[in-house]
């Protein structure tokens, strides 16, 4: 089961000097104990709880989840403001610059009564699905020399059946076919005005 939370303050990054983040959950704290990859992003090390952390504005939202469910293998969570994608001079144009033709029919089907928060979901899916991977991400990279090319922001949003899991082509469901992930499901809702995305990745052999 995949716990989420959203709370007032900007994320904290005084692991580095401390190794750990404590997390506000219902009243109580969770201390977890954190390192960081390469991309500087952090995680939680070990295979008891995976973890992913996102800000926007003056919000933190954190999901957790423990892996009882052997098959899933990745987390990841967004937060995305609508401001960003809202009726401005060249909002058009920036919009045609970072979404394709699949993408912004996709945001119509998601709220064409609210273009700027569907733009925004969709801009969330891609930065959870790509956080999703993270935890895959090193994985291929201790057990591998040969780079990875990709870009898993992609996936979900981009072609036809991708987003639910039935196509099986491209050069991110590649990538993914490399990690071992069959298939990431996203999940999104607003709050406080705000699109809050969770992606779940899942293991190809389950």
């Amino acid at each position: 089961m995949v716990h989420t939370t959203v709370v007032r303050g900007k994320r904290s990054w005084n692991a580095h000097s401390t190794g750990h983040i404590v997390l506000p959950i219902e009243g109580d704290e969770l201390v977890l104990p954190i390192r960081y990859d390469e991309r500087d992003a952090p995680y939680v090390p070990g295979d008891q709880v995976l973890v992913s952390l996102a800000d926007e504005e003056d919000r933190c939202a954190c999901a957790w989840a423990t892996t009882t469910d052997q098959s899933l293998v990745g987390l990841g969570v967004d937060l995305a403001s609508p401001t960003d994608f809202a009726d401005r001079p060249g909002a058009e144009r920036f919009i045609r610059a970072i979404f394709t033709k699949r993408e912004r029919e996709l945001a119509y089907d998601i709220n064409r009564h609210d273009l700027p928060l569907a733009y925004a979901t969709l801009f969330g899916a891609k930065e959870a699905a790509f956080k999703a991977t993270a935890r895959p991400l090193r994985m291929w990279y201790a057990s591998h020399d040969d780079p990875l090319e990709f870009e898993v922001r992609d996936f979900c949003m981009s072609e036809y059946g991708l987003e639910d899991g039935t196509a099986r082509h491209g050069s991110a469901q590649h990538a993914l076919n490399c990690m071992g992930i069959d298939r990431i499901e996203v999940s999104f809702g607003e709050t406080d005005g705000m699109a809050l995305v969770i992606a779940r990745a899942y293991h190809l052999a389950y």
